[in-house]
């Protein structure tokens, strides 16, 4: 019954340090997705405030080869801010996964610590009976002893 209970615990200790290596994952992950929005996200400000600029350009000289690069950078906008979403996406489906792991974690957790608590609960009672034993191991010999005075 040791023995399973050792295994037992070193099997719920596995399953915490394997857990622990996925979210970290995941919050690499996430971090990197992150740095990616970040980078996308000032890529977009420049191109939009590069926009901004052929626009007054635009109207100022209304040169046809303007309005041609002003077209090809709404595109790369577009494009831009289409991967933004699909970033963010993948972002709010990681932090799912965390909060996922997280809570499997914090569930193992509780079912270690119970099980920490019922191979403590059977120590102290299998020490309690050993102890039990003993006094009386030690009645049954005073009472052999005390049968044979008596003979």
């Amino acid at each position: 019954m040791r023995e399973e209970e050792g295994q037992m615990l070193r099997q719920v200790e596995e399953e915490l340090r394997s857990r622990e290596e996925e979210l970290q994952q995941l919050d690499r992950e996430i971090q990197t997705a992150r740095d990616t929005l970040a980078d996308l996200l000032s890529d977009c400000v420049e191109a939009q405030g590069h926009l901004d600029s052929l626009s007054t350009q635009l109207k100022r000289d209304e040169v046809e080869g303007a309005r041609d690069e002003q077209h090809e950078l709404e595109g790369v906008v577009d494009r831009k801010r289409e991967e933004l979403a699909e970033l963010m996406h993948k972002v709010e489906s990681r932090r799912g996964e965390a909060e996922s792991c997280l809570r499997e974690k914090s569930r193992q957790q509780t079912e270690l610590q119970e099980v920490q608590e019922e191979l403590s609960r059977r120590r102290e009672e299998r020490r309690r009976l050993q102890e039990q034993c003993k006094h009386l191991e030690a009645r049954r010999k005073h009472a052999d002893r005390q049968t044979l005075l008596d003979i």
